[in-house]
């Protein structure tokens, strides 16, 4: 594996489509009409309506976690854009 394909690069956008947090992450954790599911490195390209939470996780710890009550989730090539406050 490539050093790079070992971290996700997270990005949270508001509502007011201001970039809120920007990072490389080692997972995303979230939750959405078939329950909860987890986003790691290598992931395939996914889109989906989450609600409830997102959790993101780096170097073994939890340094975030957001209620939330909807947003999109995109995952494409080791990039996880989420996109809060749409349903």
């Amino acid at each position: 594996m490539h050093p790079d394909e070992k971290k996700l690069q997270l990005t949270i956008i508001s509502p007011d489509s201001e970039e809120v947090f920007t990072e490389e992450v080692d997972v995303v954790s979230s939750t959405n009409l078939e329950g909860p599911f987890d986003v790691w490195p290598l992931h395939t390209n996914f889109i989906s309506i989450i609600k409830e939470f997102l959790v993101i996780y780096k170097n073994n710890q939890k340094i975030k976690e957001l209620k939330i009550d909807t947003g999109v989730l995109r995952v494409n090539s080791n990039k996880v854009e989420v996109f809060l406050g749409i349903a």
